[in-house]
């Protein structure tokens, strides 16, 4: 799954937008937010992509600090992924429940190989303002059911907006810019 998400990234890169090549910048995966945020030398703000299994993370994570996990057969171990999905989405579980078994193996392998490299934030800043003492930070947050694009001030939630995938939080910058234009540096 590793390779697939190289190659998301590589296509990416290579996008009319006019990124640089991904090998002269980073690329860096977060767990528990599904995102892949791409940093390149030439940007000033991170771009986020979405990785449709990223929600899974933090509760494959939990699942994976009982040892015992590990020494169950794949199907078991699938089961109770399911289990611990349903309490968070029912509606997410029945599809999972829907996988084909080489499906639910390559689910149970990406999560495992996504958790061996490193384990990933729990959101993803996109960009930071102040004015004066105060701050604005913008970040993204991946939930079952899109990506949650919010403006946080303090603890305050300024502006929030789910969207379904990484490339449609380019509202991101949208809010940068009215923000920006309002004395927000």
């Amino acid at each position: 799954m590793l390779r697939s998400a190289r190659i998301e990234a590589m296509s990416l890169s290579q996008s009319t937008i006019g990124f640089q090549p991904l090998k002269r910048g980073s690329a860096t995966r977060s767990a528990a937010t599904r995102l892949w945020v791409i940093v390149l030398p030439s940007m000033a703000e991170p771009f986020v992509s979405s990785n449709p299994h990223a929600f899974l993370r933090p509760i494959y994570r939990r699942l994976a600090a009982d040892r015992t996990l590990h020494l169950l057969a794949e199907p078991h171990q699938y089961e109770r992924l399911v289990a611990a999905v349903a309490k968070v989405s029912e509606h997410h579980a029945a599809l999972m429940r829907e996988h084909s078994a080489p499906a639910k193996q390559a689910i149970l392998r990406h999560l495992a190989s996504a958790e061996s490299l490193r384990p990933g934030e729990p959101e993803v800043d996109l960009w930071r303002l102040r004015k004066g003492h105060r701050e604005l930070v913008c970040v993204a947050v991946y939930l079952p059911v899109g990506v949650d694009v919010r403006v946080l001030e303090a603890v305050d939630i300024r502006k929030t907006q789910l969207v379904k995938d990484g490339p449609h939080a380019e509202l991101a910058a949208e809010w940068k810019n009215k923000s920006e234009a309002a004395g927000w540096a």
